[in-house]
């Protein structure tokens, strides 16, 4: 059985391309927050960590999860089931916090070429110097 997007077999994916490293870098700008919960259930004392899905939009869209406002929705149909207005648009309601480790892995695989590079670099200075 497959689960959405949260499959990794090369057999549930099509248009396969290596992510784009300025993609990743961009992902930096994501600001990380500490904050008290809203939300029901949530203890209102306790102080979480994360980010904020809606600026993290803006850098990474990838890695937002996109939804509806409660206010969004209109009144129960004849199931008791309520469906999104015709207006309503979807927003940036939360943040895939487990799919952010691909772009740390891109991140670290450029840093590690750029430090082997600076010790060749290095080395060939040395030489030079007679160090």
């Amino acid at each position: 059985m497959t689960y959405g997007s949260r499959t990794s077999s090369k057999r549930y994916k099509t248009d396969i391309a290596q992510l784009d490293p300025k993609i990743a870098d961009a992902a930096l700008k994501i600001e990380t927050v500490t904050y008290r919960s809203l939300c029901c259930g949530d203890d209102e004392k306790r102080t979480y960590v994360g980010v904020i899905a809606e600026q993290a939009a803006d850098v990474a869209p990838h890695l937002i999860q996109w939804g509806y406002a409660p206010e969004d929705y209109g009144d129960p149909d004849e199931n008791n089931e309520r469906w999104p207005k015709k207006v309503a648009v979807k927003k940036a309601d939360g943040f895939a916090y487990d799919r952010s480790r691909v772009y740390l892995q891109v991140l670290a695989k450029m840093q590690a070429r750029l430090l082997a590079a600076q010790e060749v670099r290095l080395a060939a200075l040395e030489a030079k110097a007679g160090i």
